[in-house]
């Protein structure tokens, strides 16, 4: 194991980790029971083997792992990330199957002491993997643990800007009240990082990761923050997606959220930042928003009249109106 993690780290391949890997897949469709005979230390090995380049259509034996021995499948995951967290160039693969329900027990295992393990100071090939190991610890019902973890990473003074704005993001939707100060401060002193912060949510919500909800301030102050140097209007060139672009499109998402909201909190931040002269290439928007909080508040605040409140106001008489008075006519 050991071996095939310090090659991989110099960009080389064990040529023999294939066929092993073959005949592991060969000799676990003849007898499923095989499996059961391999060590927890040669299982691993197996393991961060096909991690580290697996073999097309011969990883059946992996489902089994993960549903009867997870522990093996998280020792490799921690062996294989933890060595991926010193490459250079490379980026590490398989995170992603921390967001598979099937890998939900290895997940619990392995996530959080991962996180902990993160270098202060990441390189660019390796953000992608705490973005995404980050999102999936958001997921679970993990949120004592985390919390802690976030202050951690955020009091040490080597954590690196991009880093930070993902942790900071993270802590900003666990603990909105405790963390947005500290994120108004630093976005304040640090501008790139709002880039950093909106990518963070940006790959959130396309990964489906929309369901912890946001305190109405919390809104109005992200949309603040993103809106200033993104243009809402839709751009129909073709071509590649820009970080504006996906800032726009996050600030409409949370003005769809402020206006769906019939609560008094969410009207006041509407009126606060349709007031905010930064956001002048933005008044259309608001200006529609504005008016469809007003329309959903009005719909949630009538109160239908009972049957009794309608009989009680009949037996009143009919509405007191004055008559009209008829039209004069001058004739000659």
């Amino acid at each position: 194991m050991e071996e095939t993690l310090a090659v991989i780290a110099k960009d080389k391949v064990m040529v023999l980790n294939a066929p092993a890997l073959i005949s592991l897949e060969l000799t676990y469709r003849e007898d499923h029971a095989f499996l059961d005979s391999l060590s927890d230390k040669r299982l691993v090995a197996a393991l961060v083997a096909h991690l580290v380049r697996p073999v097309e259509d011969h990883d059946s034996w992996v489902t089994a792992v993960v549903a009867t021995r997870p522990q093996c499948l998280a020792d490799a995951l921690t062996a294989y990330l933890t060595a991926a967290m010193q490459w250079n160039t490379r980026s590490p693969n398989f995170t992603h199957l921390f967001r598979d329900p099937a890998y939900a027990e290895v997940t619990r295992r392995c996530l959080l002491p991962l996180l902990a393990k993160f270098p202060l100071r990441a390189r660019p090939n390796l953000r992608s993997a705490l973005t995404d190991m980050l999102h999936t610890a958001l997921t679970l019902p993990v949120r004592d643990e985390l919390l802690p973890l976030i202050q951690v990473r955020l009091d040490a003074p080597k954590v690196d800007g991009p880093q930070r704005a993902c942790w900071l993001a993270a802590g900003l939707l666990l603990d909105p009240d405790h963390y947005q100060p500290l994120a108004s401060c630093y976005l304040q002193s640090r501008p790139p990082a709002v880039k950093h912060l909106a990518d963070f949510l940006h790959y959130r919500r396309e990964g489906g990761g929309d369901g912890i909800p946001q305190p109405s301030n919390v809104l109005g102050f992200l949309i603040e923050q993103f809106a200033v140097g993104c243009s809402p209007a839709h751009s129909t060139a073709s071509g590649w997606v820009s970080p504006a672009m996906n800032r726009a499109d996050l600030v409409k998402q949370f003005l769809n959220d402020l206006a769906s909201r019939p609560n008094v909190e969410s009207a006041e931040q509407l009126k606060r930042i349709e007031s905010l002269p930064a956001l002048a290439e933005w008044a259309t928007k608001l200006r529609e928003a504005r008016a469809a909080q007003r329309v959903v508040r009005r719909d949630a605040t009538y109160e239908r009249p009972t049957w009794q409140q309608v009989c009680a106001a009949l037996q009143q008489g009919a509405p007191s109106a004055r008559p009209r008075s008829p039209p004069s006519w001058t004739t000659r």
